[in-house]
């Protein structure tokens, strides 16, 4: 079941239905249009919304872009050992990051 489905976060994604290939933007290209700004993505290993292996995918997909800009160190992901929760090591990790970014 999609998230369209399940909550109204993003109800207009309903009408692609059975044609998801032609939704106009994908992760990815979200990710990479941050590019050489920090990203920073959250991605716990037991998220039932998410499967870890397409969140690593993604942003391998999205380091692609960070790479050419010579950017490489601006996108980094963070797979807890968790369900989709933010934990306090998680927060912890997430301030560190963000403490590195306003250096």
């Amino acid at each position: 079941e999609q998230r369209y489905e399940m909550y109204a976060m993003l109800p207009k994604m309903g009408l692609f239905k059975g044609s998801e290939d032609r939704i106009p933007y994908n992760y990815t290209d979200l990710i990479a249009l941050s590019a050489p700004r920090g990203v920073l993505i959250v991605q716990p290993t037991m998220d039932r919304e998410t499967e870890i292996g397409w969140a690593q995918q993604t942003v391998a997909e999205a380091a692609q872009v960070f790479d050419l800009q010579e950017a490489s160190s601006q996108l980094k992901l963070i797979t807890p050992e968790d369900i989709g929760r933010l934990s306090e090591s998680t927060q912890i990790n997430i301030i560190k990051w963000l403490n590195q970014q306003c250096k």
